[in-house]
């Protein structure tokens, strides 16, 4: 197994590690009910829920990030600013649902956590590749 392949995955589980502190720190240290209501049902928000969630989020984001450094002359730049975009948009999630206020800052404090792990580490991960269509 090459080695530079662990490097985004260390990067992944960072962010699923902050997340987790910040799931303890909030439930456990300071009890916060973390629960979102979809409509009449209430989901709590557990560590299987969120060690999920942050790893999905990482592989999306490691996955754009090859494909735009293999096209672009400057996919690494590009996908920073993709990545700023969708963090910004994710928050919609927390702070525009039905929860409550404890509950909508401790996830967003977890989409910010996530986000600033992958979005300075990931790219630091990545061998500086040629695009495709480079001469």
């Amino acid at each position: 197994m090459r080695t530079g392949i662990l490097k985004p995955f260390g990067w992944i589980s960072a962010a699923v590690l902050g997340a987790l502190i910040v799931w303890i720190i909030a439930v456990v240290a300071l009890g916060v009910d973390l629960e979102v209501r979809f409509g009449p049902q209430v989901t709590p928000v557990t560590p299987a829920a969120v060690v999920l969630t942050s790893v999905i989020a990482g592989l999306g984001a490691w996955g754009l990030l090859l494909l735009l450094t293999r096209l672009l002359r400057n996919g690494s730049k590009v996908w920073t600013g993709v990545a700023v975009v969708v963090l910004l948009l994710s928050l919609g999630g927390p702070l525009l649902g039905e929860a409550s206020v404890g509950t909508k800052i401790t996830l967003g404090i977890m989409h910010l956590v996530v986000a600033a792990v992958l979005i300075t580490g990931l790219p630091r991960s990545q061998p500086a590749l040629r695009p495709a269509n480079a001469a």
